[in-house]
């Protein structure tokens, strides 16, 4: 926070960032007194801009309430903030009119690139200004080299105000010319004719680009603060890569930089303005790598930093399952918890704890002497024991035994037969102690460990004594054999993980550490905790937060790795545990975003959510093995991840799973944020067919897991289903739990009952929609009818339905399609339509502008349509494809119809009456520009209608409907079927329906659907 006094105004500027980013886009500033165009002088704050990051100015005269002064789109340049005017403006000579600026006649929008090659020239596209269609020209003006500097321009010129956007990326040129109407004819002759005007400005402007006319300046003797919000998350084409990355990658390819052009697929050019450059119907988001760290954009937690590089995916919501201590004080006895494998068995100073079973470690000796120190994920053990290295008494020793499996013999970690040669003698109890080894890698996967190498050497008296010899690396057996092996020497204590990554620290001051990985890497600057190896680089955590940032070693050094700051542990698709901090307790990474334990095990109580938990260790797949402060005998617990992926069957018979009936609000979540709810919602089918869901965790057959809830059935003997690996097909429906209950579901291991209840079901029952297709034509007084150009198939129609409402809200689909119909409309006024040309009113015919059925009554829009006998009213929802112009006023000119004033919307539902509209003449929307399916685009806008009716207005990308989500682009969330239409150029549209619309759409039917109790 900067705070900067300017006296006697005492103003200041306060600098903030949201959201929080690897990269500090805090923007760089400094004050200057500019003299504006009316000779005044004004004291200014000067922002320097980054292209494609929004920035929003607030001032407040008590840092209380906000105001927001201005907002604006950072292209590069410079922007002012007026702060005083310390030099008042001159006053006018006496009678001098003051200067008007006449209001354009004509607004163009259009891309200006040089020709690429050799050919010479400047491409033009835009939007025709005369019949709205594309159009592509090449010029012979040349545009100067200062227009890579400014990639958005706007300027007058004659009767046309230009705004043009330039992007590094090439245009390719047409092979001739565009047909020009008389409109586009005269913009381009204009255009032409102030090129090199542009050129100028464009060059004068390189050095300076600023905001104009100055604004204005705070009341004189006010006291006022300013400050300035950013925003790097803009994202204009929705296409999942924020438009500021966008831009800084057109601009390496422009450079022609040798590092890497952040591009993962050739052809794929970055226009923050265009969101599939290479037309393949893939977003550019998914192709694209601003930071170059391997994941692209779209699913990358954070494109600012290429040290946060695991994808963005559907995330666990976890069971917790505490574990019960109290067993007996006998040798049996757990008494401390160490850690946790990836089998789910956690490790006992004397047993082990799997899905409720205790296993007691037979012990070497009968002096009840063993101890455990560390398992891997292979169930092997090793721990210290005592050995008696002959008849007396005095001749023992504590060394390293190792126990193949929980139920076998110890045997001790030698390397010859004579075990008094050299064996590993105990030496972990003091880093036990000191480092806590419990979350250290003391036994690596493939049987590695380090240890004092000893052996009993005669001496000069004749007696006997035990020596150290060195640190060295041991490997156990791996098949029934007894002897180990002894590897190189080590200088200090290591820690191992498979295959050839260790590390060491040296305890003196200040701390260090050393990564094996085999070779050794420059020194780190703290004692390592653990240690990675990844697709991107070694990643290294800190003992404590305060010994530095996590540092992950990428193109020969080490860089901050600032995303998991505060780690402790994690597992291989980078979701992290870490130390409490804020006000999370116990947290987790979730896609990029520490959560608090009550978000990731949701419905706890008690004991489990206080302050005094802590995660001391996860496993590769997940498992996670949670503490409670010292004192009580319950005070660990085990926490099983868990994730849920629909699997259905659709009507043409494919299996396909998708996230289809899982609630992606609450787990398939792929952007860090705080919209997402706790529980994984699954719908029940009440009344068949059964529901496919496939259930993920890292379960076994000795960890299994009993799913249950009352009112359902999974198909067992008694309505449950058990778990035994990881992945297993569920198939859910709902006996007699009534429509529209939430059920939330009990998961057990053993007789043990998870405290969380991560998994819940809603309950819906069977429903048919009766559904009628009105195909409706429109004729303008004596002209033939225009038809729909695209006219839905009704068995397409219905299996689209029902593929995408049947397994989500258990609803089928009776559809019919009834024959064309015409209507007539009466050619607009421009007062009736708000016709934008007043030269124009010569063609158009004056008319009533209403529609009528031929030969039949005149009416309005809604009264032919929804008030007349073209209503069926024996059906749940009535949907009218409307074809010619008649979701638009018209009017006629050269004796073709033309549209004006547009709804904006491809179709639009009216709750009110159950009615949905969808503009069937696809000619004339945009998407003609992308070459879209148009009958794909047909049936995914009568779904998406239809949702408005069944669920509400409202898109959740917007913020609205039942399911918001506030703040994040559609490019955030692509798989649902309510996100705002037109925002992204996939060929697969979303079809995901969420819980809180599963909730929406139960009230609906319940109101709405004929019949339904």
């Amino acid at each position: 926070m900067k705070f900067i006094q300017l006296l006697p105004v005492l103003s200041c500027l306060l600098l903030s960032v949201t959201p929080a980013l690897a990269r500090d886009f805090r923007p760089a500033t400094y004050m200057e007194h500019l003299t504006a165009g009316d000779s005044s002088v004004k004291e200014c704050y000067v922002i320097q801009t980054t292209a494609g990051v929004g920035y929003t100015v607030q001032s407040s005269e008590d840092l209380t309430t906000w105001t927001a002064e201005d907002s604006f789109y950072g292209l590069g340049g410079e922007y002012l903030v007026t702060m005083r005017e310390s030099t008042p403006a001159p006053p006018l000579p006496p009678g001098t009119p003051p200067a008007v600026r006449p209001p354009p006649t004509t607004n163009v929008s259009l891309r200006m690139n040089r020709t690429p090659g050799t050919a010479g020239g400047t491409v033009i596209c835009w939007a025709s200004l005369d019949d709205g269609g594309p159009r592509k020209v090449r010029i012979a003006g040349e545009m100067v080299a200062g227009w890579n500097a400014i990639p958005f321009y706007a300027e007058r010129f004659g009767d046309f105000d230009f705004f043009i956007m330039h992007q590094l990326p090439t245009i390719a040129p047409p092979v001739e010319n565009s047909f020009l109407g008389e409109k586009d004819t005269a913009m381009l002759a204009s255009l032409e004719e102030n090129l090199a005007a542009m050129n100028q400005q464009v060059t004068d402007s390189v050095a300076r680009a600023r905001n104009a006319p100055l604004p204005g300046p705070a009341a004189p003797g006010s006291k006022r603060f300013w400050r300035i919000l950013v925003n790097p998350e803009i994202d204009t084409d929705s296409d999942g890569s924020p438009d500021w990355s966008e831009f800084e990658i057109a601009a390496r390819v422009a450079a022609g930089t040798v590092d890497g052009t952040g591009v993962l697929i050739p052809g794929v050019t970055p226009d923050p303005f265009d969101s599939d450059t290479n037309g393949d119907g893939i977003p550019d988001g998914d192709q694209l790598d601003g930071d170059r760290d391997g994941t692209a954009d779209r699913a990358d937690p954070d494109s600012s930093d290429n040290t946060a590089f695991f994808p963005l995916g559907p995330i666990p919501r976890y069971a917790l399952f505490p574990i019960q201590t109290d067993t007996g004080a006998s040798a049996s006895q757990p008494y401390e918890v160490l850690q946790i494998n990836d089998k789910g068995r956690v490790l006992y100073r004397y047993a082990t704890w799997s899905a409720g079973v205790w296993t007691s470690l037979a012990d070497p000796s009968s002096e009840t002497s063993a101890s455990a120190y560390a398992i891997n994920d292979n169930d092997v053990i090793i721990g210290k024991g005592r050995y008696q290295l002959s008849a007396d008494p005095e001749y023992h020793t504590n060394l390293l035994y190792y126990w193949s499996s929980p139920q076998a013999v110890p045997l001790p970690v030698k390397q010859q037969a004579d075990i008094n040669q050299s064996y590993a003698g105990d030496f972990v109890y003091p880093y036990i102690m000191a480092y806590g080894p419990t979350r250290k890698t003391l036994l690596s996967n493939d049987g590695i460990f380090t240890a004092v190498t000893r052996k009993w050497t005669a001496d000069a008296d004749g007696s006997f004594s035990e020596k150290d010899v060195h640190y060295s690396t041991w490997t156990l057996p791996s098949g029934p054999g007894s002897l180990s092996t002894k590897g190189q020497v080590a200088e200090e204590m290591q820690f191992h993980k498979s295959p050839g990554l260790s590390w060491n620290f040296k305890p003196a001051m200040p701390a260090t550490g050393k990564v094996f990985a085999p070779n050794p890497l420059p020194d780190l600057p703290f004692q390592p905790l653990q240690v990675y190896a990844t697709p991107q680089g070694i990643l290294a955590f800190p003992e404590t937060d305060e010994a530095s940032s996590p540092k992950l070693f990428t193109e020969g050094a080490w860089k901050d790795a600032s995303l998991y700051r505060h780690a402790t542990d994690m597992s291989d698709d980078g979701i992290a545990i870490g130390r409490s901090h804020g006000n999370l307790t116990a947290p987790i990474l979730l896609n990029g975003k520490w959560v608090d334990i009550s978000r990731s095990a949701p419905g706890l109580t008690g004991i489990w959510t206080d302050a005094n938990v802590r995660l001391t260790n996860t496993t590769p797949h997940g498992w996670i093995l949670a503490q409670h402060s010292p004192g009580s005998t319950d005070n660990s617990a085990v926490m099983l991840p868990l994730r849920a992926e629909g699997k259905i069957t659709n009507s043409s018979g494919v299996v396909v799973k998708t996230a289809v009936g899982v609630d992606d609000v609450s787990i398939g979540s792929p952007t860090p944020g705080d919209t997402v709810k706790d529980r994984i919602w699954i719908m029940a089918p009440k009344g068949g067919p059964a529901k496919q869901v496939t259930l993920k965790s890292p379960l076994n057959a000795d960890t299994p897991l009993k799913l249950s809830g009352t009112g359902v059935s999974f198909g067992g003997t008694d309505g449950s289903v058990t778990l035994t690996q990881a992945e297993t097909v569920i198939n859910l429906t709902a006996e007699s739990a009534g429509s529209g209950t939430d059920v939330p579901l009990d998961l057990k291991f053993g007789d043990l009952q998870s405290l969380s209840k991560p998994l819940g079901v809603k309950v819906m029952k069977r429903r048919v929609v009766k559904a009628t297709i009105h195909l409706v034509a429109s004729l303008v007084d004596g002209m033939a009818p225009n038809p729909p150009n695209v006219i839905p198939n009704q068995l397409e129609m219905k299996k689209y339905l029902d593929d995408i409402y049947g397994p989500q809200v258990n609803a089928t689909f009776d559809l019919q399609v009834k024959p064309m119909v015409n209507l007539k409309w009466d050619i607009a006024t421009s007062e009736d339509f708000g016709v934008s040309d007043p030269n124009d009113l010569d063609s158009v015919k004056p008319g009533n502008g209403m529609l009528e059925f031929v030969g039949g009554e005149a009416l309005t829009l809604e009264e032919a349509i929804i008030d007349s006998t073209l209503r069926d009213n024996a059906v749940d929802i009535n949907i009218y494809v409307l074809g010619g112009a008649a979701m638009y006023g018209v009017r006629e000119r050269n004796g073709k119809l033309q549209k004006s004033t547009p709804l904006g919307a491809y179709g639009y539902a009216m709750r009110s009456k159950n009615v949905v509209f969808i503009d069937g003449d696809i000619n004339l929307s945009w998407d003609r520009y992308y070459n879209r399916d148009s009958a794909a685009e047909n049936k995914h806008c009568i779904a998406h209608e239809i949702g408005h009716l069944i669920i509400n207005y409202g898109h959740p990308d917007e913020g609205g409907g039942p399911a918001p989500l506030p703040g994040l682009p559609v490019s955030a969330y692509p798989d649902r079927l309510m996100t705002g239409g037109g925002k992204t150029k996939r060929p697969d549209h979303g079809k995901l329906l969420v819980k809180g619309e599963w909730d929406a759409a139960e009230l609906w039917f319940v109101s709405r659907v004929l019949g339904d109790n």
